[in-house]
């Protein structure tokens, strides 16, 4: 047990991404230390997210023009008088170039978008002050998009209007990044 690593103080915003569940979630690295990652237990519509010690993670955050990603597995969860946290160790360590300055909100919010073809669904995963990353099952067609969704807290239909930065089609889905051009509430 590595109770004694925990300094809340030195919490870094951090994001768990699971493979089996292929979802990010959004967590606060309390500690880092001997090949120990401490953070907080990722919540989802108030409920926690559980992992076993067999699911493929990764932990990553951003700190200057870097990105810190670490290849971890569940070592146990524990809690104490601040709280409840997850420990994991480190299999492997990468770090890479952030091109991405605005620190991203991890989201799933349904979008809509037209097309020739008539509309279609997207789901937007992150956004930031100046983009966002979407998922759709179709290829889209042109540089600019408008996309119409809500926010789960909010019955007030939002419109973004951005430009295509980036696309990875993974088997069957598409993901974008789109860089806003305007935003209305």
């Amino acid at each position: 047990m590595v109770l004694g690593v925990i300094k809340m103080n030195s919490a870094v915003y951090s994001e768990i991404y699971s493979k089996i569940l292929d979802r990010k979630f959004d967590v606060e690295m309390i500690n880092l230390k001997n090949m120990n990652i401490v953070t907080t237990i990722p919540t989802r519509k108030g409920e926690m997210i559980t992992f076993s010690p067999e699911d493929e993670l990764s932990i990553s955050y951003f700190f200057g023009h870097f990105k810190y990603s670490f290849d971890v597995f569940l070592q146990e969860k524990m809690e104490n008088e601040k709280g409840s946290f997850y420990v994991f160790k480190i299999k492997n360590a990468d770090i890479e170039n952030n091109y991405r300055k605005e620190r991203r909100k991890n989201v799933e919010y349904r979008a809509i978008y037209w097309t020739k073809e008539g509309i279609s669904f997207a789901t937007i995963l992150d956004i930031s002050e100046k983009g966002l990353k979407i998922r759709t099952s179709k290829p889209l067609s042109g540089s600019i998009i408008e996309l119409y969704y809500n926010e789960r807290e909010s019955k007030d239909t939002k419109k973004i209007k951005g430009s295509i930065q980036w696309t990875k089609q993974v088997g069957e889905i598409y993901e974008y990044g789109m860089l806003k051009i305007k935003s209305t509430h």
